[in-house]
């Protein structure tokens, strides 16, 4: 906010002082930051010499103007004062108004903000959880391999078993064909 230095703006300064002065008294530093309750004296005396220098400004068009009694000029002075504490005031209401306006739509910008930041939370929740089924499948994925990996091996155990049983049936098929001359054989030799 441009104006805004330790707490005080110059607006604050400029409508002390123009009060103070509109009751017939000198503004100063003590009294402006007795009248404000707050602010630094440096801050204080940088605005308070601005408004000395528009009081002055005002004292110089007054006294182009005809020559007039004192009663009269220290009266305009005071009405030139409250006049400006008038047009200050007018002047901060306005930028007041367009600060509640800024801030209204600051406030929406924020809910939107923060609509948005839950919205992301929710879809970093879902990528989370997204993220671990793809690990649970990856690792499901790598047990189907091995599985797959020992039916084919079992497959391949299963086919040599086969071919091992056909074996050995051929063998045992010729087995009694070559048992049985020898038993002959072998009870032509016990019956002798």
């Amino acid at each position: 906010m441009a104006g805004y230095v330790h707490g005080i703006t110059r607006e604050d300064v400029f409508e002390a002082a123009s009060i103070i002065y509109a009751g017939g008294k000198n503004p100063t530093q003590a009294s402006v930051r007795s009248r404000l309750g707050k602010g630094s004296f440096s801050t204080i005396s940088k605005y308070l010499s601005e408004w000395r220098q528009q009081q002055t400004d005002a004292e110089a068009i007054i006294s182009e103007e005809e020559e007039m009694p004192d009663e009269v000029r220290s009266l305009l002075k005071r009405t030139y004062a409250a006049i400006w504490v008038q047009v200050e005031t007018a002047v901060i209401r306005g930028q007041v108004e367009l600060l509640e306006e800024e801030n209204e739509r600051l406030k929406i910008k924020v809910a939107d903000y923060e609509a948005v930041k839950a919205e992301l939370a929710g879809v970093r929740f879902g990528y989370q959880e997204l993220l671990a089924k793809v690990e649970q499948l990856t690792r499901e994925n790598e047990r189907l391999s091995k599985f797959s990996s020992e039916v084919d091996q079992l497959e391949v155990l299963t086919q040599e078993r086969d071919r091992l049983a056909l074996e050995v049936q051929k063998l045992k098929d010729k087995a009694p064909a070559v048992n049985k001359p020898r038993t002959s054989k072998r009870r032509k030799v016990a019956a002798e």
